[in-house]
């Protein structure tokens, strides 16, 4: 994948996280010369983010602006809760990222379905600890659902 192709989201569980995470990522990308190609929004759902203040919270109005950008790729990587993980138009993705295990299977295949670009990539964070587990367990719901195993998945961590 070419630096200036990325087109990609990484799912975080918490808006918090989001936030947090665009404003770290666009950062570093902006003091590193070889992650310069990286621009970062992030998009949550609506309502109260537990206290945290309207900059974790996002009207209707602020998400349709940042999912618009997105689409019109003003910047390539999206920080999103799971309010994108359906129903939203984004652009095909090559690179995933769920950064917190998704809580349910459909969660996970409502995720990764949103790595449709030619020669794209599902990467799941998680610890060396349960990655056998998790595996498992994916591919117990995969037989169960449609009978095959599906594997163009790719875990990162410790």
């Amino acid at each position: 994948m070419k630096d200036s192709s990325l087109c990609g989201i990484v799912f975080v569980e918490k808006r918090y996280q989001a936030l947090s995470l665009s404003q770290l990522i666009n950062r570093v990308a902006s003091g590193d010369a070889e992650l310069g190609f990286i621009s970062c929004n992030h998009v949550t759902g609506h309502g109260n983010a537990g206290g945290l203040g309207s900059d974790a919270e996002m009207s209707f109005k602020k998400q349709d602006k940042v999912l618009r950008k997105f689409r019109n790729h003003e910047f390539n990587l999206l920080i999103a809760t799971s309010v994108v993980e359906e129903g939203l138009d984004v652009p095909k993705c090559n690179c995933v990222v769920r950064f917190d295990l998704p809580q349910n299977y459909r969660s996970y295949v409502q995720s990764k379905g949103r790595a449709r670009a030619k020669e794209s990539r599902f990467i799941i964070l998680a610890e060396k600890e349960r990655r056998e587990e998790i595996t498992c367990q994916v591919e117990v719901r995969q037989i169960e659902t449609s009978n095959k195993v599906n594997k163009n998945y790719y875990f990162m961590g410790d």
